[in-house]
């Protein structure tokens, strides 16, 4: 965790998780699928990013360790928020 990373990342996150929560409202509120498809939908929308981002990233000039401190976040952020999703749906 470098500190001058902090700023750009916790950005990054709350654009991720504030996108992620306006898809999972439309996945469960107007998709017409059965609810366990719906809930499912739901609790992809907050998935942790991809462990090949930070390659990815390299390969495009972008900065690695930026790239693999924010996956590291996001891992943790998906934990949480995925893990009250299941409570609040009632799926633990």
């Amino acid at each position: 965790m470098i500190k001058e990373y902090m700023g750009e990342i916790v950005k990054l996150v709350v654009i991720r998780h504030i996108f992620a929560a306006v898809c999972a409202v439309f996945f469960f509120f107007v998709l017409p699928f059965d609810l366990v498809i719906r809930q499912t939908l739901v609790l992809l929308c907050f998935a942790p990013m991809s462990a090949v981002a930070p390659a990815y990233t390299g390969m495009c000039g972008g900065d690695e360790g930026m790239a693999s401190c924010a996956n590291s976040v996001t891992i943790l952020c998906s934990l949480v928020v995925i893990t009250a999703l299941l409570a609040i749906m009632g799926l633990y």
